[in-house]
C-alpha cells in the first residue's frame, strides 16, 4: 500500500508521521540530540538485537556476528529473516522483540511481520543527508505534482480574504 503509485497522499503522511517519531530529540529533556547520539542509540539498538540472534536463533548468527552496518540494511535484514520459518519470525516479533501483538489478526501475515523488524531496526537516513540531497531547484516532476505543491484550485485568497483588501486597496 505504501508503495502504491496510486495512494501519494497516504505515502506523504506516512513520510510525515515516521518523521515526527523520528524526530532527533531527547525524550527527557527536549533537547535536540546530535546526528553522533542518533546513530549511537540506532548501533546500541542493532547490538541488542544481534545478542538476542546470537542467544537465541542458530539460524541467524551469520546476522549475528556481522558488524553493525550490514545488519541496519532493510535488504540484508529482510534477506536473513527469511531463514526463519513463519512460527519462529511470530515468536521473534511478539514474544521476544514484542513489536507486536499475538492478538493482532496481522501477526499472522509474514510481510508484516518482516516489515515490522526492517522498519524498527533499520538505519534511518539524518536531516542533514536528507536535506543534502534535495536539489538546489524543483524538477518539472515536483513542480507539476499535485500532493507536492498543492497550489491547484487557490484562487489567490485564504479563506476567501484577499490580501489586498489588508493592505487598504479595493479590487
Amino acid at each position: 500500500m505504501r508503495l502504491h503509485p496510486n495512494s501519494p497522499r497516504f505515502r506523504q503522511l506516512l513520510d510525515l508521521a515516521s518523521f515526527y517519531l523520528d524526530f532527533p530529540i531527547d525524550d527527557h529533556t527536549g533537547e535536540p540530540l546530535k546526528e553522533d547520539d542518533v546513530l549511537g542509540r540506532h548501533y546500541e539498538k542493532v547490538t541488542q538485537l544481534q545478542r538476542l540472534f546470537f542467544r537465541h536463533w542458530p539460524q541467524l548468527k551469520d546476522l549475528a556476528l556481522s558488524n553493525c552496518a550490514a545488519v541496519d540494511k532493510r535488504d540484508a535484514l529482510r534477506r536473513e529473516l527469511g531463514a526463519l520459518a513463519d512460527d519462529e519470525l511470530a515468536r521473534l516479533v511478539c514474544r521476544q522483540l514484542r513489536l507486536a501483538s499475538e492478538s493482532d489478526p496481522w501477526a499472522a501475515r509474514r510481510e508484516f511481520l518482516e516489515e515490522v523488524v526492517v522498519s524498527a531496526y533499520e538505519r534511518r537516513r539524518g536531516q542533514r543527508a536528507a536535506i543534502n540531497a534535495m536539489p538546489l531547484y524543483p524538477s518539472e516532476a515536483v513542480l507539476w505534482d499535485e500532493a507536492q505543491c498543492g497550489l491547484l484550485g487557490w484562487g489567490g485568497s485564504v479563506d476567501g480574504v484577499s490580501p489586498v483588501s489588508h493592505v487598504g486597496m479595493r479590487v
